[in-house]
């Protein structure tokens, strides 16, 4: 769901190109996410906190976490909280992106904060986004985003973005 409503807008904005999302989403599967984006993704590292964990550990053997608890960075319990999230959908996408070379962790971010003032997504709506739950903002009536109904009384570029949505009625509360 999310790699369709993000990926649609990549190849909107002409950061990829519908070839590159389908290749992107189709090597999902084999894609486990860095303990790096992770942390950036949950706003407890920057990037370059991020980048600089991982030159240490291109020159250690050790895991990306112990280097950051080691260095006072992140502390054992967000190393566990963080470890709980590897499978969510948008962290999946996102990693397999940058795997791909297709954006950095960077262009990633300014992505994010693109969609978000072009669609008026509040930060509420962004932290529903890269949850596994992203349809608490496209099945809110409040908001008026419900794919299901989206192209009767909405600008029809929007509801591309959401292409293959099949989730609830149009006010549906979750």
């Amino acid at each position: 769901m999310v790699e369709n409503i993000l990926g649609n807008y990549l190849v909107k904005t002409g950061k990829i190109t519908d070839e590159q999302l389908q290749a992107v989403i189709q090597k999902e599967d084999e894609t486990r996410v860095k303990m790096g984006l992770l942390a950036v993704s949950e706003g407890i590292l920057t990037i370059d906190q991020a980048d600089y964990i991982n030159g240490l550990q291109a020159t250690m053997d050790k895991r990306f976490g112990d280097i950051a608890v080691e260095k006072g960075f992140l502390t054992e319990d967000q190393i566990s909280n963080l470890l709980k999230k590897q499978g969510n959908a948008y962290l999946t996408f996102a990693q397999t992106l940058v795997n791909e070379n297709l954006l950095s962790m960077q262009e990633l971010e300014n992505m994010l904060d693109g969609f978000q003032e072009e669609y008026g997504f509040t930060k509420s709506d962004m932290e529903d986004l890269r949850s596994d739950e992203p349809e608490r903002i496209i099945c809110c009536a409040e908001t008026g985003w419900c794919i299901n109904c989206y192209s009767l009384y909405h600008d029809n570029q929007i509801s591309k973005l959401f292409n293959g949505w099949s989730g609830p009625l149009c006010g549906t509360r979750l």
